[in-house]
């Protein structure tokens, strides 16, 4: 399998909430906690995280990056991972996505290895719809958005 790594997404305004939406409480744990926990047992290079108040984040031991260019909402955020990411291929997930399947991101990273690839982007389709994660169309958390990502000859 191509060098993969999986940034989480750590930068939103939280403008819909009013609070950071990474240290809300599931089931006694912050929501990025649970995604943490998912990503961690995938084989992966490297786990990064992007926000822009990293000491808020420190407790969890990730290397951390700021937004390449802050404001510009979930597009800046992947942006940023993909900048920032070690590997040549970069899983994007949300901190807000405590319903995260390894088993599904295992699939998808295996699409990597398949000779039709390699692909540009993955994003996972149900019932028809792709799950794309967007400010302004967000999905249920039983529905999850990831991506992965290759930039264009830009490593």
């Amino acid at each position: 399998m191509p060098g993969l790594s999986v940034a989480i997404v750590a930068g939103g305004r939280s403008s819909r909430m009013g609070r950071d939406k990474s240290f809300v409480l599931l089931h006694g744990k912050p929501m990025i906690e649970h995604v943490v926990a998912c990503v961690s047992v995938l084989p992966v290079e490297s786990i990064l995280l992007i926000a822009n108040r990293p000491d808020d984040y420190a407790y969890l031991r990730l290397p951390t990056y700021p937004d390449v260019f802050p404001g510009k909402g979930a597009l800046g955020g992947i942006f940023s991972a993909v900048h920032h990411s070690p590997c040549e291929y970069t899983l994007v997930v949300g901190c807000d996505m405590p319903y995260l399947s390894d088993a599904l991101l295992r699939y998808m990273a295996s699409l990597l290895d398949e000779r039709a690839g390699p692909y540009d982007v993955i994003v996972p389709v149900h019932d028809g719809h792709p799950q794309v994660y967007t400010p302004s169309t967000a999905r249920p958390a039983s529905h999850p958005s990831r991506l992965i990502w290759r930039p264009a000859a830009s490593k």
